[in-house]
């Protein structure tokens, strides 16, 4: 009887190594198909990020046009994609390279700044024109300030478009000069 209850503790102390080791398995399974897939939200999302860039551009190209007629051009629109950085970039971060995270880390610092030029482009503008008198500014001197401030933007829209395509080709720039550090 003393064997038998031995033998029975072997396979309850087996069963127990096993069910852990298999639930240990499972768990790190899961979480590498998770980061695999938080990985590829971050990569979709700077892809789509990428293509709202060009319609991002024609609608600053349109306010331009608009303020060189000395007329009003709304600047909100639909602001760019954030959430799979914002959730999921700390739990995949280890998944790039350092020179791909600075990146990402670069697309979306220039996406949130563009997207608050455009968000606050008509309040900026209204108390510009409000205070017109107090600054001794004119209506062209106003369009000709938001003219340029826009173009600026164009010109970052056409960074940050760059810096994007060289990421998705797999030539990521180095675009704060770790290399030659």
């Amino acid at each position: 009887m003393c064997e038998l209850i031995q033998q029975n503790e072997f396979w309850v102390i087996l069963g127990t190594i096993t069910g852990f080791l298999l639930y240990e398995i499972s768990d790190l399974v899961k979480k590498k198909r998770c980061n695999r897939e938080y990985k590829n939200l971050i990569l979709d999302e700077i892809d789509a990020n990428f293509h709202q860039i060009i319609h991002k551009i024609e609608i600053v190209n349109q306010i331009i046009v608009a303020l060189k007629m000395n007329k009003f051009l709304s600047g909100r629109c639909v602001e760019f994609s954030y959430f799979a950085f914002e959730h999921h970039f700390v739990k995949v971060i280890t998944k790039f390279t350092p020179v791909e995270r600075d990146n990402i880390r670069n697309i979306y610092g220039l996406l949130k700044k563009a997207d608050e030029i455009l968000n606050n482009f008509d309040d900026n503008y209204k108390n510009d024109v409000d205070n017109m008198q107090v600054r001794k500014n004119s209506l062209d001197g106003i369009n000709r300030g938001h003219q340029t401030q826009l173009d600026d933007l164009k010109k970052t829209f056409e960074r940050t478009q760059n810096i994007i395509s060289c990421f998705q080709k797999g030539k990521p720039i180095d675009v704060y000069n770790r290399n030659s550090v």
